[in-house]
C-alpha cells in the first residue's frame, strides 16, 4: 500500500505541476518538477501520521520534540524525491571564498543549486585572511612567483564604517569579545565572514587548498565546464584534478594582480622595489629613504605608519594638487608630482624638479583583475557580470569597484542564483550585447579610459537600484548611498583620525531625520523612473541638471550694458566679489554664519556629489527652446545649444521641470531720456567688483544730471539699476 500511495501522491503532484505550468506560466521543467515534489511531500506526509508513543523517562524531551518531528516518506517515494532534487538543479562551480564568493555560495544554495567553492586558502576570507608572507618577487612582475593572495598589512583597519559593509539579512555587528570600533581591524572582518560561513552552513560547500588553474568550456551545447584544480602534496608536488560542471561563478576578485607604475628607468633603477600588495610592517623601512607612488586609501595608511621609522618618506601623486609640498602632521615626509625618471645612481626624479636619493619605492598602485581581458577591462560583459554569448553559465561576482562592495556583491550574487534558477529572465544575448556596445561606445565617447571599465563611481547607486529591480526587492537604504558619497570629505574634515573621531551612529540617525523630511526637487525627479524628466537649469531648485551652476562666480561680465539687446551673451551668475549670504547655514567650511559665495558653491558641489547627481548633469549645454509636440503621449521637445558647436539640438522628454530661477533676464527701470543718457548704464546683474566706479558717483539722469522725485539735481556719471528681474520666455 505504501508505494501504490507513494506512486499516487507523485503523480498527482506532478498532474498539479502541470496545471501550474499550463495556467501560471511556470517558466521551466525545474519548476514544475519542483511543484510535483511539494504536492508529493504533503500527500504523503499528511496520509502517515507521526507516532506519539515515548519513553517514560524521555517525556520532556519527547513532548517538546513532538511538534518539530518529520516523517520519513517511503523508501520508493524518498529515492524518487532525491531523483528529482538531483535533476531539477545546475551543478554550479564557484571560485573563490572571500566576501564574494561566499555570500554568492549562500544565494545559490537558497535556490536550489548544487553549490562547489573552491578556495586556494585553508580557510575562507580571501583577502581578509592575513598571512605575514608575502610573494616571492615583491613588485609582482615574475609570473612564475609564488602568489601571496591578501594584501593586508598588519595594522589594517577597514576605511569604510561596518554600517555599510554587511549584508542585507546579516549586518556586521559589534560582538562581545570581539573589537568594538565602528572602522574595525582585519581581524573583525574576518571574524564576521567566518560567522556568515558557519551560520549559512557554508562550510561543507568549500574545498580548502583547491587553487583553480583553468576553466574551459568543453561542450557548448550541453554546457559544460572543466575545472581544473590543483592542490600541494607536498613542498614541491601538486596534484591536479579536472571536474564537469554545469554553470561557473568568478569570485576571486581584483586583488591579486599587482598594477605597478611606468616610468623611465624604473628596471634598471638599484634599489628596493615592492607593491603594497607585498607590505606588512613598517620595520623594514627604518631609517630609509622611501618612495611612495599613489594617493589611495593604502598609500596613506602606509604612509602614516612607515613615516616614524623612515628616514624621509616622499609621495608621488597625480592631478592639479600635485606639487612639492611638505604634508601636514609629518615632519619627514614630502608630496611631489608623479616620478619623471629612475637613475641607475639610485637617485629619483620627480615632474616638479625635485631630486631624492631613495632607498625604496613602494608602489601603492592598485590591482589589476587577474582574468583580465585588455587594460583591466573584463568583457565583453554584461552589467559587469554575464558574458553574452555564455550566459548565463559563465558569470563574475565583484569585479566593480568605487562602491561600497558588500552591497553591489550581494544583489550580484542574487541576480546570478535568480538567473540559474530560472525565476529571472536575461535579455537576448544580441540584447546584451548591445548594451555593452553602447557603454563602450560611451566611455570613448567621454574620453573615458578603458581600464576604468568596472569604475562605479557616480554610477553606484543607479547600478544597484537597476539589479534590485531585477530582483523585485527594495533597493539599498538612501542613507547608505550619501555616506558612501560622503567619505572623502569626513576624512578630509576629521583628518587621519577619521576612524575614531567621526560619531557615525550619530549622523546616520540625522542623516534619517534629514530623508524623512522633504528633500529638494532634485531627488524626488532622480527617485522617479518612470518617465523621462528634463530639469532646466542646476542651481538651489534644480539641483543639478543640463545647465551650469547658477552660483557660478565670473569675474566680469562680457557686456557692458544694461540687458536691452535680445542677442546679448548671457552670464548667468549675478555674484559679484564681496556677496555674503542673507541666511545662516550650519554646514559650512568658511567659519562665517554669513558665508561668502564662494561656500554657497561648495555646498552645492557637495550636494551634487552626495546624493550623485553629477552623473545626470550636461554640462554646457543652453536650453533655447521647450515646446509641447503630442499632446496625448505629453512629449515634449527641448531645444538646446552647447559653445562647441554651433547646430542646435533637439530631444524629446515626456516632463520637463523649469528650475533655471529668475536671475537672467534683467528688469530695466523705465524713465524718461534713460536711451540717450550719454554715461554708462548698467544692471547690477552686471556688477562684479568696486574698482570700476572708483571716483565715481553712483546715479544719474537725461544730458549728465539725474532729476529726483524730491526735485534736486545730481551730475552722475553712471546708473545702477537695482530692480530685479523678469523671466525669460522660453516656453
Amino acid at each position: 500500500m505504501g508505494v501504490i500511495r507513494s506512486a499516487f501522491s507523485l503523480m498527482a503532484g506532478t498532474l498539479f505541476g502541470v496545471y501550474l505550468s499550463q495556467n501560471y506560466n511556470v517558466p521551466n521543467i525545474g519548476k514544475l518538477i519542483n511543484s510535483g515534489l511539494v504536492i508529493a511531500q504533503h500527500i504523503e506526509e499528511n496520509y502517515r501520521k507521526p507516532s506519539a508513543t515515548t519513553n517514560s523517562n524521555d517525556d520532556a524531551v519527547d513532548n517538546r520534540n513532538l511538534a518539530t518531528q518529520t516523517v520519513k516518506p517511503s523508501f520508493l517515494m524518498e529515492a524518487i524525491i532525491i531523483f528529482l532534487k538531483m535533476r531539477q538543479s545546475y551543478k554550479v562551480a564557484v571560485v573563490g571564498g572571500g566576501f564574494a564568493g561566499l555570500v554568492t555560495a549562500r544565494e545559490l544554495k537558497r535556490e536550489g543549486l548544487r553549490v562547489t567553492v573552491f578556495e586556494k586558502a585553508d580557510h575562507v576570507g580571501g583577502i581578509w585572511l592575513y598571512n605575514s608572507r608575502v610573494d616571492t618577487d615583491l613588485l609582482g612582475l615574475d609570473p612564475n612567483r609564488e602568489i601571496v593572495h591578501s594584501s593586508l598589512y598588519r595594522s589594517l583597519r577597514v576605511n569604510l564604517p561596518r554600517q555599510i559593509m554587511g549584508f542585507m539579512d546579516y549586518p556586521f555587528m559589534k560582538k562581545d569579545g570581539g573589537d568594538p570600533r565602528t572602522f574595525p581591524g582585519h581581524e573583525e572582518v574576518l571574524k564576521f565572514l567566518e560567522d556568515f560561513a558557519r551560520d549559512f552552513r557554508l562550510m561543507e560547500l568549500i574545498r580548502f587548498g583547491h587553487e583553480v588553474v583553468r576553466v574551459e568550456l568543453t561542450d557548448e551545447a550541453r554546457h559544460k565546464w572543466v575545472v581544473e584544480s590543483r592542490t600541494r602534496e607536498t613542498e614541491s608536488r601538486w596534484e591536479s584534478k579536472e571536474e564537469v560542471f554545469e554553470a561557473v561563478v568568478i569570485c576571486n576578485g581584483k586583488h591579486t594582480e599587482p598594477k605597478i607604475a611606468e616610468f623611465p628607468g624604473r628596471d634598471a633603477w638599484p634599489g628596493l622595489q615592492m607593491h603594497s600588495h607585498s607590505y606588512r610592517t613598517p620595520e623594514l623601512f627604518e631609517n630609509k629613504i622611501v618612495v611612495l607612488i599613489g594617493n589611495g586609501s593604502s598609500a596613506k595608511d602606509i604612509l602614516k605608519e612607515i613615516s616614524p621609522f623612515a628616514s624621509q618618506v616622499h609621495q608621488a601623486i597625480r592631478g592639479p594638487d600635485s606639487q612639492l609640498k611638505r604634508l601636514e602632521n609629518h615632519d619627514n615626509a614630502w608630496q611631489h608630482s608623479m616620478i619623471e625618471c629612475a637613475r641607475k645612481d639610485g637617485k629619483v626624479v620627480f615632474l616638479d624638479g625635485s631630486i631624492v636619493d631613495a632607498d625604496v619605492i613602494i608602489h601603492c598602485t592598485g590591482s589589476n583583475g587577474t582574468v583580465t581581458v585588455d587594460d583591466n577591462r573584463v568583457g565583453p560583459l554584461y552589467k559587469h557580470v554575464f558574458s553574452p554569448s555564455l550566459a548565463p553559465w559563465l558569470s563574475f561576482v565583484a569585479l566593480p569597484y568605487k562602491a561600497v562592495p558588500s552591497i553591489v556583491m550581494e544583489l550580484q550574487a542574487k541576480w546570478v542564483a535568480k538567473v540559474l534558477s530560472g525565476k529571472v529572465k536575461l535579455p537576448t544575448q544580441a540584447e546584451m550585447a548591445d548594451s555593452v556596445e553602447e557603454l563602450y561606445r560611451l566611455m570613448e565617447k567621454s574620453g573615458r579610459p578603458k581600464h576604468l571599465t568596472h569604475t562605479l563611481q557616480q554610477d553606484k547607486f543607479e547600478y544597484e537600484n537597476w539589479l534590485a529591480t531585477q530582483l523585485d526587492i527594495r533597493p539599498p537604504e538612501r542613507w547608505k548611498e550619501i555616506m558612501f558619497f560622503s567619505m572623502e570629505k569626513i576624512k578630509s574634515y576629521y583628518g587621519d583620525k577619521y576612524r575614531d573621531a567621526w560619531d557615525v551612529d550619530k549622523w546616520i540617525q540625522e542623516l534619517q531625520t534629514f530623508l524623512r523630511g522633504k528633500p529638494l526637487m532634485a531627488i524626488m525627479l532622480k527617485k522617479g523612473q518612470s518617465y523621462k524628466v528634463a530639469v532646466v537649469g542646476c542651481g538651489t531648485a534644480g539641483s543639478f541638471k543640463e545647465k551650469v551652476t547658477m552660483s557660478l562666480y565670473l569675474k566680469r561680465p562680457t557686456k557692458w550694458r544694461p540687458g536691452l539687446d535680445p542677442n546679448w551673451e548671457i552670464i548667468h551668475s549675478n555674484y559679484y566679489g564681496l556677496h555674503g549670504l542673507s541666511v545662516c547655514d550650519e554646514r559650512r567650511w568658511d567659519p562665517r554664519s554669513f558665508p561668502g559665495h564662494e561656500e554657497v558653491l561648495r555646498f552645492l558641489e557637495d550636494f551634487a556629489r552626495d546624493f550623485g547627481l553629477m552623473e545626470l548633469i550636461r554640462f554646457g549645454h543652453e536650453v533655447v527652446r521647450v515646446e509641447r509636440v503630442d499632446e496625448t503621449n505629453h512629449e515634449w521637445v527641448v531645444e538646446f545649444r552647447t559653445r562647441e558647436t554651433e547646430p542646435r539640438w533637439e530631444e524629446v522628454f515626456e516632463a520637463v521641470v523649469i528650475c533655471n530661477g529668475k536671475y537672467t533676464e534683467p528688469r530695466i527701470a523705465e524713465f524718461s531720456g534713460r536711451d540717450i543718457w550719454p554715461g554708462l548704464q548698467m544692471h547690477s546683474h552686471n556688477y562684479r567688483t568696486l574698482e570700476q566706479f572708483e571716483n565715481k558717483i553712483e546715479c544719474t539722469h537725461k544730458d549728465g544730471k539725474v532729476l529726483f522725485q524730491s526735485g534736486s539735481i545730481v551730475n552722475a556719471d553712471v546708473i545702477l539699476h537695482y530692480t530685479g528681474y523678469l523671466l525669460r520666455d522660453i516656453i
